[in-house]
């Protein structure tokens, strides 16, 4: 049985046990458009609420949007979506 985002009930507290310190390359270079479609690809793909995306951006980042991500920092978020991704 898959468990998804939406049917594991993910809560704050899920995503702040959820992130993890990873070193990505990218600097402060924007967020490129193939990042942002690959963001919300993955979202959809694993039943991610946006909201809950949202709130994990706002955890990790401090950033309420995913065009205001870099292009590091949306790296790390499709590094964190990706692990969702993979069945338990």
């Amino acid at each position: 049985m898959m468990v998804t985002g939406q049917d594991y009930g993910m809560f704050t507290q899920d995503i702040e046990d959820f992130v993890r310190p990873v070193t990505f390359k990218g600097g402060d270079v924007p967020i490129t458009k193939e990042q942002l479609k690959k963001i919300h690809q993955l979202a959809k793909e694993v039943e991610i609420k946006p909201e809950i995306v949202t709130e994990l951006m706002k955890l990790m980042f401090n950033v309420d949007h995913s065009t205001k991500l870099s292009k590091i920092q949306a790296a790390q978020l499709i590094h964190e979506l990706l692990i969702l991704q993979k069945p338990y």
